[in-house]
C-alpha cells in the first residue's frame, strides 16, 4: 500500500506537468490559428479588391473611363497590398504594373494589351497565396516556389 502511495506522489506531478505543457501548446496553437485566420481574411479582402481593379482595367476600351480603377490600383500597388502580399503576388503585381505603365504612357487601349493575361495571372497568384496561408509550402517545395517566382517575373 505504501508503494502505491509513493507511486502516486511521484506520478501526480509528472501528469500535472504534462497536462500543463499540453495546455500551453494548445493555447499557442490556437493563437497561431487565429493569427493565420486574420491574415487570410485581410489578404482575401485586399486580393478581391486588387483583382477587381485589374480586371476592369484590362477589359477597358479606353484608358479615359477607368480613372478610379487606375487610382485604386496604384494606391494598392504602392501601399496597402505591399504590406500583406506574398512573393508570388508581389511578382504578379510588378508584372502587371510594368505593363500598365506602358499602356498609360503610350495611351494604348487596355483591352488590346497583355493586361488581361497578367490580370488572370495575378488572380491565380492571389488564390495560391490564400491557399498557402492555411497550407504553407513544405520545405522540399521551396525550390519549386523559387522557380515559379522566376518564371512569373520573366513572363
Amino acid at each position: 500500500m505504501e508503494e502505491i502511495q509513493e507511486f502516486i506522489k511521484t506520478v501526480t506531478p509528472i501528469i500535472a506537468t504534462v497536462v500543463a505543457i499540453f495546455g500551453i501548446i494548445k493555447y499557442f496553437d490556437s493563437k497561431r490559428q487565429e493569427f493565420k485566420k486574420r491574415i487570410w481574411e485581410e489578404r482575401k479582402s485586399l486580393y478581391y479588391e486588387i483583382t477587381n481593379y485589374t480586371s476592369k482595367i484590362a477589359i477597358a476600351n479606353t484608358i479615359d473611363i477607368i480613372h478610379d480603377e487606375l487610382k485604386g490600383f496604384w494606391s494598392m500597388y504602392y501601399g496597402r497590398l505591399s504590406i500583406i502580399e506574398d512573393a508570388n503576388v508581389y511578382v504578379a503585381m510588378i508584372n502587371y504594373g510594368e505593363e500598365l505603365k506602358k499602356v498609360e504612357h503610350d495611351k494604348l487601349i487596355p483591352s488590346q494589351s497583355n493586361l488581361k493575361n497578367l490580370s488572370f495571372k495575378l488572380a491565380i497568384a492571389c488564390r495560391v497565396s490564400l491557399q498557402n496561408t492555411w497550407e504553407p509550402v513544405k520545405l522540399e517545395n521551396l525550390g519549386k516556389l523559387h522557380k515559379t517566382q522566376k518564371n512569373q517575373k520573366n513572363s
